[in-house]
């Protein structure tokens, strides 16, 4: 690709945008030890190398969890499971750039294992596999396109118990950028995402998603940079058909669209400002289903469909981060942010997701640094499903996080790190209540080769 720093920080700032305008980043820096959204991921689940080079980074990370299973307090582990358990995660990750010309083509991979010493079912193979290209085009312009596979079972904290379940996605798509330091610049994006569950229990979850994003920006002198921006994600949920009033099957649907104005400016070396402000809107399709009443349990005799007007979502969003640096040897960062997203773990059909956290980093010296935060997630699910083996519907979950971290780097060859963690789960229906404590002691180790 692009064989320059600045070219590349420009990609960078093109898969930045298309996150932004797609889904607002997570608030705070950890999420004490979840695996994260396929959704909020780049274009490949491990990043693209930069310039001319490679890096082979094999780690091996250790996770001890008081409640691995995510397990309500009204329930009892199922096929003799344990709440407690030590997780073992060795994983190696790899990537090779070679630039062709003024242009880039790129592999991006990772292969390992979870191991659970007291609910060794959950033992799963994890993977990931990504290529693609970045483009130049004139001095100013910068496209990339790219394909993931990506496969793992995934540790979240809004699933009501994790079981043995592969989670996998298919991702593919493509970003375009046209920017300078002043002025006007304008960027577009499209990817779809195709999610599966192997676990039976679990594919009513499996959904396709198609996204359309589209960006203007405009450069002012020292005042900053400013946005506007719309998205537009259409979600199909496959293995989810509906009935329709007429009596005819249809698969469920639903329509997200969003539109966003931005700022973002640096304040001299010490004070960093990213805010926006969105309107969002859910369309369920179609509005009207026939469906079991929520007053009637499902195993009940003689129980009936009826017509169900599935509601509608429209307000404002927002997303923010703000990081202040009052020296070389602390970093503070506050994050928010309010959007819709599909539900991938939970049977409704989208969340209202809202989330505030803030988090501290001191470095003690070139080789230690200390850190600690605070998150605190909302997700409201609106028109949840009921199946014949469900007693109720899920409506909301507040998920309160702490944690502290040390992590030990004396040289680029491998690094350390300790975090301990505090969360807890405060659910409607209320047995889906949980807490834990978590220990996440992990070690990786870098080797590579990287050219501008």
């Amino acid at each position: 690709m692009i064989i320059n720093n600045h070219a590349l920080t420009r990609v960078g700032s093109a898969l930045a945008a298309v996150v932004i305008m797609a889904s607002p980043a997570h608030a705070a820096p950890s999420t004490a030890g979840d695996d994260a959204g396929f959704a909020d991921a780049g274009l490949t689940t491990v990043a693209p190398v930069v310039g001319r080079g490679f890096f082979i980074r094999p780690s091996m990370r250790t996770r001890y969890d008081s409640n691995m299973l995510r397990l309500g307090d009204g329930f009892t582990p199922s096929n003799g499971g344990q709440r407690h358990d030590l997780q073992i995660s060795p994983l190696v990750s790899a990537s090779l750039g070679l630039p062709i010309g003024r242009q880039q083509v790129f592999v991006a991979g990772s292969l390992g294992r979870d191991i659970y010493v007291n609910n060794n079912q959950l033992n799963r193979n994890r993977y990931s596999l990504g290529a693609g290209v970045n483009i130049r085009a004139a001095s100013r312009c910068t496209a990339t396109a790219a394909v993931d596979l990506n496969s793992r079972q995934a540790l979240i904290t809004e699933v009501a118990e994790l079981v043995p379940n592969l989670q996998e996605t298919l991702s593919y798509g493509a970003t375009a950028l046209c920017q300078s330091p002043a002025g006007l610049g304008f960027g577009a994006a499209v990817r779809r995402i195709e999610f599966r569950n192997d676990a039976v229990a679990r594919r009513p979850l499996d959904y396709n998603s198609l996204a359309f994003n589209g960006q203007l920006s405009y450069a002012l002198g020292n005042i900053g940079r400013f946005s506007a921006s719309g998205a537009l994600t259409k979600i199909e949920y496959k293995n989810r058909p509906i009935i329709l009033p007429g009596g005819n099957a249809d698969t469920d649907a639903l329509d997200i669209l969003s539109g966003r104005f931005g700022f973002q400016r640096e304040i001299g070396s010490r004070l960093s400002l990213n805010l926006g402000f969105s309107y969002l809107e859910s369309r369920p399709v179609p509005t009207t289903v026939l469906q079991l009443s929520p007053a009637v349990p499902p195993a009940l005799p003689g129980a009936v469909l009826a017509p169900f007007s599935r509601e509608k979502f429209s307000g404002l969003g927002y997303d923010g981060a703000i990081i202040y640096r009052p020296s070389s040897r602390l970093t503070a960062t506050l994050q928010a942010n309010r959007n819709v997203q599909a539900s991938a773990n939970v049977l409704a059909q989208y969340q209202v997701f809202t989330s505030i956290g803030g988090d501290l980093d001191y470095r003690l010296g070139s080789a230690i640094s200390i850190g600690g935060g605070a998150t605190f997630d909302k997700r409201k699910y609106f028109n949840g499903i009921l199946l014949p083996n469900v007693t109720g519907r899920r409506v909301q979950d507040d998920i309160s996080r702490v944690y502290g971290n040390i992590g030990y780097a004396p040289v680029k060859l491998y690094t350390l790190g300790l975090e301990l963690s505090y969360q807890k789960r405060k659910s409607l229906p209320v047995e889906f209540s949980f807490d834990s404590f978590a220990a996440i002691l992990s070690l990786r180790v870098n080797f590579g080769r990287e050219s501008s």
